[in-house]
């Protein structure tokens, strides 16, 4: 949740139908022992065949509010490639 305790774009996505088939159920409840992430909300999905997974937004919101936006943005992508090349070795 932002700081002033209003949802961010990124948290206002369940209920909603994606193009590609995906309904975005709710968001993700932390595991015990998770790290959780800085820049983005999870999300329990469900495809129309019944196939569920996990959706990870990223919310760029708060880079915008940064006194330096293109810097953070740059940072926020970079963290998310090492993720994302991180989940392909696994």
């Amino acid at each position: 949740m932002s700081i002033q305790g209003t949802l961010t774009p990124a948290e206002k996505l369940a209920g909603m139908i994606l193009p590609n088939g995906w309904t975005v159920i709710a968001i993700a409840t932390e595991q015990p022992g998770a790290t959780g992430g800085c820049f983005s909300v999870g999300y329990k999905v469900k495809h129309d065949n019944e196939r569920e997974a996990f959706l990870k937004t990223i919310d760029l919101s708060h880079a915008f509010q940064d006194p330096d936006p293109l810097r953070e943005l740059q940072r926020l992508t970079e963290t998310f490639n090492f993720e994302r090349d991180l989940l392909e070795k696994v």
